[in-house]
């Protein structure tokens, strides 16, 4: 006899899912972790555009002081 294909498990009320370990999230509960996500996804890309800005000033300070030295 051939297997078939496994259904899939389909989640109850309060038996569980795929978010917050394990634990069903309300609506609410969904926007709130999507808006702290949001913000700090913000704030990293705002870290890397200074970090960026701040290497090319350096590097750009070291590039003449190396050709001065040479």
């Amino acid at each position: 006899m051939l297997d078939s294909t496994p259904i899939p498990h389909l989640h109850k009320p309060g038996e569980g899912g795929v978010l917050d370990n394990g634990n069903m999230l309300s609506l609410r509960d969904q926007e709130a972790k999507l808006d702290q996500i949001q913000k700090d996804n913000f704030g990293l890309k705002l870290k890397i555009h200074y970090l960026e800005e701040a290497l090319r000033k350096t590097g750009t300070q070291f590039q003449q002081a190396t050709l001065k030295e040479n």
